[in-house]
């Protein structure tokens, strides 16, 4: 089943290899950890917003690239089912009002 880990994880990994980087080369460059990435990459964890920052400046890339309509999908459907109603709407206005 896919969900917003794993599609916002292969999408940072296709980026980083079109890039030619080594997960430890991003690492060092977003300064981040090794593991981190990995983890990242392979779905087992969502960067904080902070280390997403991160990793789009080590990659050189705009948001846009990274964040894409299939992970920005996926994570409403994530906050959906794991959150109450206010966090929701609250999360979809701020995602509304940053495609503007």
């Amino acid at each position: 089943m896919k969900n917003c880990e794993s599609i916002l994880g292969k999408k940072i990994l296709e980026i980083r290899e079109q890039k030619g980087y080594s997960q430890q080369q991003l690492a060092t460059k977003a300064g981040l950890s090794k593991a981190l990435i990995t983890h990242i990459e392979t779905g087992k964890r969502y960067p904080s917003e902070k280390a997403l920052k991160k990793i789009i400046e080590a990659l050189e890339v705009s948001e846009d690239k990274i964040l894409t309509e299939d992970v920005k999908n996926e994570f409403l459907k994530k906050i959906a089912e794991e959150a109450k109603p206010s966090e929701v709407i609250r999360a979809y206005r701020q995602i509304v009002k940053n495609d503007k």
